[in-house]
């Protein structure tokens, strides 16, 4: 039995080199450098003749009759560094909008709460009429809800609203309201919430509206800008790390805008905090 023992260094400064493979040539055993470049290689007299080899990713392999090398007490083997030159390669963005926009929508559940959680939130309701506001409701409410899945119904509030306290004009009865819309306004927009209540057409048809605007930056992040034009106005801001949904803009188009009441506006504002 022939042993072989010995440091694998680097050659420039000295530094132990770990986990480098040590073998013979064309046979198939070997064994591998410890943390400190160490290691005892134990084979059979039958390889005296053999060649010694030595490689590690990043230096040049080293090679040495097995003869000149057993029984040394001491060895220390350097290696030389080797250089590599590789093709040069441009790293391109060649994700499409469709493609940014189906990541994020399937990673919804990742970047959204899982678990339950409990928000404060302020809501006001104005209405006017030619210009003249004719009646407020505000209220403070604290909102329940268990987590972002998808919900069996998009149209159906999830949502648990408790109102802390309600305040309204005395003209919130004007006979003008009759005009707008009786519903709850308050479960209007929470139903609003786009993500949420996964609010975007499934058809490909509508991811192929989608386009690239120029990236942006926000909170640190670099963001993907996406935007849409049909018989609305859509922009989308998307994070580049974990395909988050940042924030939307939606518009209707002067068409769709001039098919309400002349004169006749409805506005909700939220302000909303964790």
């Amino acid at each position: 039995m022939l042993t072989i023992s010995a440091t694998v260094v680097d050659k420039e400064n000295g530094e132990a080199l770990a986990f480098a493979t040590i073998s013979l040539k064309n046979k198939s055993i070997g064994t591998i450098s410890n943390l400190q470049g160490e290691f005892d290689f134990h084979f059979s007299s039958d390889y005296a003749n053999d060649t010694l080899f030595i490689s590690i990713l990043g230096y040049t392999t080293y090679e040495a009759p097995v003869g000149t090398l057993v029984n040394r007490e001491g060895l220390t083997i350097p290696l030389t560094r080797s250089t590599t030159m590789l093709d040069e390669v441009v790293v391109v963005d060649s994700l499409r909008a469709d493609e940014i926009m189906s990541l994020a929508l399937t990673r919804i559940t990742n970047n959204f709460a899982d678990q339950p959680y409990v928000m404060d939130g302020f809501y006001r309701d104005i209405k006017k009429v030619g210009g003249t506001y004719i009646s407020l409701l505000e209220a403070a409410a604290k909102i329940y809800d268990e987590d972002y899945k998808a919900p069996r119904n998009r149209f159906k509030l999830r949502e648990s609203v408790a109102l802390v306290e309600v305040r309204r004009s005395l003209g919130y009865s004007n006979k003008f309201t009759a005009y707008f819309d009786e519903n709850n306004l308050l479960e209007n927009l929470l139903l609003h919430n786009s993500v949420k209540y996964r609010q975007f057409p499934d058809e490909e048809s509508f991811l192929h509206l989608l386009s690239r605007s120029p990236d942006s930056y926000y909170d640190g992040h670099d963001i993907f800008v996406l935007t849409a034009s049909s018989d609305f106005h859509l922009k989308i801001f998307i994070d580049k790390m974990n395909y988050g949904i940042i924030h939307l803009e939606y518009e209707d188009t002067p068409t769709q805008i001039l098919k309400k009441r002349k004169g006749m506006v409805s506005r909700l504002e939220a302000d909303e905090e964790n």
